[in-house]
């Protein structure tokens, strides 16, 4: 199971209560340390940092730069409910179909093995042509929407953005409403390939549709009174999809500049993660993360310093917190003592954070909490 639950039983995989966090990405790492936005195009010698994932292949946001590239964005949506189990793999196909499930779970354990994309898309294009010729719309919609998780995961954004789009006309076509979750899941990963691939207006767009098409169902739902488990569990999981569309679109509104705009949406992504998960968990703290970022960001030193000592001091007595986590925890918060001139205190915070990063396995954090020490003359 995923980190935010599923529901069972439907054509698309959609977001549920446990898969609003990008963490259970193969090949990747839960957080990144990623510097600031340079807007002003000026260098600056140890920027603030933003949490995010740990991956190697982020490339700063530069105004002077004609391409941006959002891959912590397109890492958001590729994670959303990505695992499945055979049973339920099975169960989503029908018996009917097994040799497409048994084809599926296969491209998903070569996935995990990290074989190349074109032998994983061989699989699941055998898989569709079985689809194809048994005519199921669900089925050839279930099988497409593997191939576009797959091509996005492997950042071939062209090819994703048109199966999803053919996942969504063969839904639409299938009887699936147009405000249903799973349609509502695919806008938000299109919204993030727009983004990706400098398509600004209709990334604006989809985030935007996404996010009103999210509320409007809350509103339907409260209709309801949530008076059955079900009734509950579908509330929590639209407002889960509300969170992790709001946290994605946070992100890009602060790549793009406009600090103003993420900062409002992410503390209300941060406010959906309390309800659902308590302020304590690893997923409010990242948003808190951020928020102190974005604050840093606008000048605004003080209330982020306060936030960030906040999340370091919670992260330091919750149990199970990753030593990778703790470590960036950390390094923001040495970051923002060095904005400060507060030299000690960030000397301070980044031995703990080498401590941390020394206690995990995440060699690219090791390596970039040295460049940090070296910057701040460490021995």
């Amino acid at each position: 199971m995923t980190m935010w639950g599923r529901i069972s039983g439907r054509v698309c995989r959609v977001a549920t209560t446990k898969s609003w966090r990008p963490r259970d990405v193969p090949g990747s790492s839960p957080l990144q340390i990623i510097p600031e936005c340079n807007h002003n195009n000026t260098e600056q010698k140890f920027p603030n940092l933003v949490l995010n994932n740990r991956r190697n292949d982020y490339k700063k946001h530069n105004s002077g730069n004609s391409k941006i590239t959002f891959p912590f964005l397109v890492l958001i949506a590729a994670s959303i409910n990505h695992e499945e189990t055979d049973l339920e793999e099975t169960k989503l196909v029908g018996d009917g179909n097994r040799d497409i499930a048994l084809l599926i779970m296969k491209g998903r354990k070569m996935l995990k093995e990290r074989c190349s994309f074109e032998k994983i898309e061989e699989v699941y294009i055998e898989a569709l042509h079985l689809a194809l010729t048994r005519k199921d719309r669900n089925t050839i919609a279930y099988v497409q929407d593997q191939l576009a998780n797959l091509a996005l995961r492997f950042n071939k954004l062209e090819k994703a953005e048109e199966l999803f789009k053919h996942v969504i006309r063969n839904l639409l076509d299938g009887g699936i409403k147009e405000n249903d979750r799973s349609i509502i899941e695919i806008s938000l990963k299109l919204a993030t390939i727009y983004a990706a691939t400098n398509k600004h207006d209709l990334a604006i767009s989809g985030y935007n549709w996404t996010i009103e098409s999210c509320r409007s169902n809350l509103e339907e739902l409260k209709k309801t009174k949530l008076k059955t488990v079900e009734q509950k569990e579908d509330y929590d999981n639209q407002f889960a999809l509300l969170g992790m569309t709001l946290d994605s679109y946070g992100r890009y509104h602060f790549a793009m500049g406009r600090s103003k705009e993420a900062l409002e949406v992410t503390k209300e992504a941060k406010d959906i993660s309390i309800k659902l998960f308590g302020e304590n968990d690893i997923r409010t703290l990242v948003l808190y993360n951020d928020i102190g970022s974005i604050l840093s960001q606008m000048g605004n030193i003080e209330e982020a310093t306060e936030i960030l000592e906040k999340v370091v001091s919670i992260a330091n007595k919750t149990k199970n917190i990753d030593h990778g986590d703790l470590a960036v925890f950390w390094v923001n918060l040495c970051g923002i003592f060095n904005k400060q001139g507060e030299k000690k205190k960030a000397i301070d915070a980044l031995r703990k954070a080498r401590k941390e990063a020394n206690s995990s396995n995440d060699r690219t954090l090791q390596k970039q909490i040295d460049i940090y020490i070296n910057e701040l003359g460490m021995q």
